[in-house]
């Protein structure tokens, strides 16, 4: 059992933690392991078996539908740097703990949000075999989507590994906070649904006809 949480932070001030909603975390030892999803409300989870001796936990950052990845499209894992422990893990994500777990874990809880927000406006969601793989990249650059095009075929699938690249630094360097990076994922989830919804109009648009989706739902599902 356990709680994860997140510090939100906005314009260089903590505004406190919040749940890292609906991630799973893993408790192994060797080679038997369970899983459970984090509470949306509370960030706590409890799993649904039990161990004899002490286990290793592990955040493994995906949800239903979507994962935050590495360059080669794999989920990427967060592990309790306690190691083997018999006790609960209760662990706070602060903004400067290891920037890679706290970007991790913030993108995962827009996504959250992104995902509540598009069930309820009708806008376009994966399908039960579609997985789309957001890669955060830490440093500067202009984040963007590579599109479900490598869902095509098994050949574009080999050299496209993500869907989506969030840079997390901006132009000077800095780091960027919670309301930047659920700017930036709600922009480029945005053309994501776009794009399931109809790739035949997401690939005749372009310029300001093709922005002008994601800009809606980048400004609407920020707000």
């Amino acid at each position: 059992t356990g709680k994860i949480r997140v510090e939100e932070r906005t314009i260089n001030i903590n505004r406190g933690l919040v749940p890292v909603r609906y991630c799973k975390v893993r408790a192994k030892r060797w080679f038997k392991w369970g899983s459970a999803n984090t509470s949306v409300s509370t960030g706590r989870f409890s799993i649904n078996k039990k161990f004899k001796r002490s286990v290793k936990y592990s955040l493994k950052f995906e949800t239903a539908g979507h994962k935050v990845t590495n360059a080669a499209g794999f989920a990427t894992n967060h592990n309790d740097e306690r190691g083997y422990t018999k006790g609960a893990w209760n662990f706070n994500i602060a903004f400067n703990n290891g920037s890679e777990t706290w970007v991790r874990a913030t993108l995962m809880n827009a996504i959250y949000h992104f995902r509540t927000q598009a069930y309820r406006y009708n806008l376009r969601l994966p399908g039960l075999f579609i997985t789309v793989k957001v890669r955060a990249v830490f440093k500067n650059g202009r984040s963007n989507v590579i599109g479900i095009i490598r869902h095509a075929t098994p050949v574009i699938d080999l050299v496209k590994h993500n869907d989506v690249k969030i840079f997390t630094r901006d132009n000077r360097g800095a780091r960027l906070e919670t309301d930047d990076l659920y700017r930036v994922t709600m922009h480029e989830l945005g053309h994501i649904s776009h794009f399931l919804k109809s790739p035949f109009n997401m690939g005749l648009c372009d310029g300001i006809t093709r922005e002008s989706w994601a800009i809606a739902v980048e400004y609407y599902f920020t707000e």
